[in-house]
């Protein structure tokens, strides 16, 4: 992956060509929008949006053509993403504004329904097959509780996604320009106290009115800032190896099987900062 990055930033022919033939290729497109994150935050807005329009040709092109949308819907949420962090260095900055994407993107798909037509009739495919053999949590998903699930969960994914997207990029353009640094950023990313409150209390209000699958983007900041504050807990203890990767699979298996407790986590961390507790008590 590293030699595609240095090939894509030896110029803008060679970024064009690479992200041409990368978007045209299916499965591998997805990482499209990853190196074209790349090329926005190390060039900006003036000479990355021109390669970003040539990135977004195959993907348009697949799309159209009945392909997977994904990874065009992914360009289009990591080229914002990317330009915001280069301008303001902030991750905090970043991870707000995609969760309000996200929550803006949710109410929207709610508000035209028809747009998930396609998607909600795959799913409840999927869903009869499941309620046919019993399934329990299968019979609880009725139609309506799918169009009213579906909207929010959509956004989350795909802005999660997008993050991710987005995280890699940065971790590419740390490799090519800054050795370490990507590591330094992300092991020390914090929310703060008021984006914390502001998330906690959103979700508090979610939940009581019965809103939490709409609110589902409002979870990417603070599973981001878990993810920091793990990773950079490992690197401080200087846990490497299978104990670190085992450490890593199960605080990612407690993320999808028990969220709420993940954010919980990330709260805490802002008022009581566990990293620099830490390095106190060296």
């Amino acid at each position: 992956m590293d030699t595609l990055a240095r090939y894509i930033m030896q110029g803008r022919r060679q970024a064009i060509i690479a992200l041409v033939v990368l978007g045209a290729v299916p499965i591998v497109n997805l990482l499209s929008p990853a190196f074209s994150g790349l090329v926005l935050l190390q060039r900006g807005a003036q000479d990355g949006l021109f390669v970003l329009l040539w990135a977004a040709l195959p993907l348009l092109g697949w799309a159209m053509a009945g392909g997977d949308p994904q990874p065009l819907l992914l360009l289009a949420a990591v080229a914002p993403l990317a330009l915001c962090l280069r301008e303001t260095g902030s991750w905090q900055t970043v991870l707000v504004t995609a969760a309000a994407t996200g929550l803006a993107l949710g109410l929207f798909l709610r508000l035209q329904p028809e747009l998930l037509q396609p998607l909600t009739a795959q799913l409840r495919t999927v869903l009869d097959i499941y309620q046919e053999a019993g399934s329990e949590q299968a019979l609880a998903l009725t139609p309506q509780r799918l169009a009213v699930m579906l909207p929010g969960s959509l956004a989350a994914t795909l802005m999660a996604a997008a993050v991710g997207l987005l995280l890699l990029a940065r971790w590419m353009q740390g490799l090519l320009y800054n050795p370490g640094g990507f590591r330094q950023e992300f092991h020390r990313l914090r929310l703060g106290h008021p984006i914390a409150i502001s998330l906690a209390g959103l979700l508090v209000a979610a939940e009581y009115m019965d809103e939490m699958t709409q609110a589902m983007p409002l979870f990417i900041p603070l599973f981001v800032a878990a993810a920091a504050l793990v990773h950079g807990l490992l690197a401080q203890r200087r846990i490497t190896g299978p104990p670190a990767v085992a450490a890593l699979v199960v605080f990612y298996l407690v993320m999808a099987l028990a969220p709420r407790l993940v954010a919980v986590l990330a709260l805490i961390d802002n008022f009581y900062d566990f990293r620099k507790s830490k390095r106190m008590t060296q």
